[in-house]
């Protein structure tokens, strides 16, 4: 894997004024996170946990195994040209919508994930999204 002078593992990182999307080649890990809201809490389902504020609002998440979530291999992450990110929480139902674009065989490659969940726990009505390119 790659790592940088410090001996850590490097990550693909996207990045704008509101939001920072990371990729942990190693890890298989796909961090994604709004700018500006101060982390409270986390809260655990499946391959994903979902960052809140002290409102009980998602600002942001972790998807562990993200290459088996989307069916594209850990190097297209590490290639990815654009994600697409929704997490809308409403009436106790999670759901989560995802389009990764990625450079694959020197083919631009599209994957995308639709989930719902019924969320266990009690968070607030809200949506977020985020979308990021590389320039």
């Amino acid at each position: 894997s790659l790592k940088n002078l410090k001996g850590e593992s490097e990550m693909k990182k996207l990045e704008n004024k509101d939001v920072i999307v990371k990729y942990d080649f190693e890890n298989d890990i796909l961090y994604a996170r709004k700018k500006g809201d101060k982390y409270s809490t986390s809260y655990d389902i499946g391959n994903f946990i979902f960052d809140l504020n002290a409102a009980m609002e998602v600002i942001g998440l972790e998807i562990l195994s993200v290459s088996n979530l989307f069916h594209i291999s850990k190097l297209a992450f590490q290639n990815m040209n654009e994600i697409e990110l929704e997490i809308i929480i409403e009436e106790s139902i999670l759901s989560f919508k995802a389009v990764v674009q990625a450079n694959i065989r020197n083919a631009l490659r599209t994957s995308s994930v639709d989930i719902e969940k019924p969320q266990p726990i009690e968070l607030v009505d809200s949506r977020l999204m985020m979308k990021l390119k590389r320039h």
